[in-house]
């Protein structure tokens, strides 16, 4: 389906949605777009030479300045409608082919983690996504979190203030997600480093964090949305540098694309959003907490056996897990809690490790739903 100049609010779900399905990029919109995502993408290396080439030519000393010096100014407007709004963001929907589908819209004022994979060697699908956000969901305000080392870059830091980052701190989050919803690329540096060609690699499995938060705030679902295409724009390495990336929290390596430079490929982006999965509505520090989620899970229905595989849960079905069920997801609660950090005896901790696993059973659910679309049927997905 082409959304043209439809009502993005008026868009059904199930369905897939293209952009741009019969146009083709000109040939000066193709140049303008791999130029600009060769300098955001490759912004660090630029930035590197023209710093060396800063001892030799004045007017490289000056452009250094100039750029060292907008560190200074405030990181805003963030999500900045006129800057998301620009042609050359066009170029980059273009370039991508981008096309998107959710399998439910999402309610107007309402509050969302949205749970976004891969990250990729670069999460170029997010970033196309965050300059579309108004596009795909005009009723909702959607903020995302980003490595807080890019707010120390020049040029990155407003570039991503102004499509609506922040630095990823546990208080940026709960303080966004109190109004609005807040998109969070959950794998992130340590995903750089699990590229396959074989095959989709997601880093989840101890990703505690995002579901803590949304439980604590009281979110109205964990929205579970996958980029496909994205783990192939860009490569990444060497695989040495990892611990010292992740200790760091920068991303310390070479981004290799098109001709070996960082120069994203033209690969399709396929952006899918799931069904928002239910957040547990009792606060982390209640002192009732465990009677309250007891109750809360004793008022859904239970699931039938029949739509599960391997033994029966000994605990009664979460709303969630229901959620899942109903929809005819094969659920193993055991492998989905395997390798998580689970802690029995402790209630708030026990739910939250129960929604985390959740949460990787619907990314690998939502991936099997789709990938056949995308042209992806031999390529499986591994979560870890």
């Amino acid at each position: 389906m082409f959304i043209g100049k439809v009502q993005a609010a008026d868009l059904p779900s199930n369905v897939r949605i293209h952009l741009y399905p019969n146009e083709k990029a000109g040939v000066w919109s193709t140049l303008v777009a791999v130029a600009s995502l060769t300098f955001y993408v490759g912004f660090m290396n630029w930035f590197i030479m023209l710093c060396v080439a800063s001892f030799f030519s004045r007017a490289a000393l000056y452009a250094t300045i100039v750029l060292l010096t907008s560190l200074a100014l405030p990181a805003g407007p963030v999500l900045w409608p006129a800057f998301t709004h620009l042609w050359v963001f066009s170029t980059w929907r273009h370039y991508f082919k981008f096309s998107f589908l959710s399998e439910e819209i999402l309610k107007p004022h309402k509050r969302y983690v949205l749970a976004e994979f891969p990250h990729g060697a670069f999460p170029i699908g997010a970033i196309v996504a965050g300059t579309t956000v108004q596009i795909l969901w005009p009723s909702l305000k959607i903020f995302s979190l980003a490595a807080s080392s890019l707010f120390y870059i020049p040029f990155w830091r407003h570039f991503m203030a102004w499509i609506g980052s922040v630095p990823a701190t546990r208080d940026n989050f709960k303080l966004l997600l109190k109004k609005d919803s807040v998109a969070v690329v959950v794998g992130g540096i340590a995903e750089m480093f699990l590229l396959d060609k074989h095959r989709e690699r997601l880093k989840l499995k101890d990703r505690r964090g995002f579901c803590k938060i949304a439980m604590e705030e009281q979110a109205d679902g964990i929205v579970p949305v996958y980029y496909f295409g994205g783990s192939k724009v860009l490569d990444f390495g060497p695989q040495f540098m990892m611990a010292l990336s992740r200790r760091s929290r920068m991303s310390l390596g070479i981004l290799v694309g098109v001709a070996g430079l960082p120069i994203p490929r033209p690969q399709p982006i396929y952006m899918v959003s799931g069904i928002p999965i239910p957040v547990p509505r009792v606060p982390l520090n209640d002192p009732d907490f465990e009677k309250k989620v007891r109750r809360e899970v004793e008022s859904r229905p239970q699931a039938s056996d029949a739509t599960t595989q391997g033994p029966k849960p000994r605990a009664p079905c979460t709303p969630a897990l229901h959620h899942l069920l109903l929809r005819g997801v094969p659920v193993r609660l055991q492998d989905t809690l395997h390798g998580c950090a689970h802690r029995t005896g402790k209630a708030a901790a026990n739910t939250v490790d129960q929604l985390l696993a959740l949460v990787v059973v619907e990314v690998q659910a939502l991936y099997e739903r789709h990938r056949a679309e995308y042209g992806w049927a031999d390529r499986p997905l591994l979560i870890e």
